[in-house]
């Protein structure tokens, strides 16, 4: 499934005047961030850049990571503008530092139906011409 994110059109207006070389704030462009709900209540502190890993090309990819109990929605936030290329977001199931629900459990990322998989998804970042 293809999505696409379009600007809203706004009127030219006060807020878009500037300084040149200042950066218009209604067009300011936004860091990404990915978010990932379980279906499961976990333990927060098991939620962290440790287990939850955004890499291009096999290198890390800095960032932050935060999760909402409430939602159990993990939120990635790379700390700069993703470059185009090829991107893997994994969630750690397995190994010394993973993901643990309220029961212990580590992560079936993998959805074999036993405890310890990676979970992982892939996605293209492009330039717009």
């Amino acid at each position: 499934m293809k999505s696409r994110l379009l600007p809203r059109r706004r009127r030219p207006g006060p807020s878009h005047k500037r300084e040149p070389g200042q950066q218009c704030p209604v067009h300011k462009r936004r860091s990404p961030q990915i978010e990932i709900t379980f279906n499961k209540d976990l333990k927060p502190a098991s939620v962290n850049p440790n287990t939850v890993i955004l890499t291009r090309s096999g290198t890390k990819v800095p960032g932050n990571v935060t999760f909402n109990s409430p939602s159990k929605k993990a939120t990635f936030k790379p700390n700069a503008l993703l470059g185009p290329g090829d991107y893997k977001i994994t969630v750690l199931g397995s190994g010394p530092q993973h993901v643990i629900d309220v029961d212990n459990l580590a992560l079936d990322g993998d959805a074999n139906g036993t405890a310890g998989g990676d979970f992982s998804s892939k996605f293209l970042v492009q330039r717009l011409a």
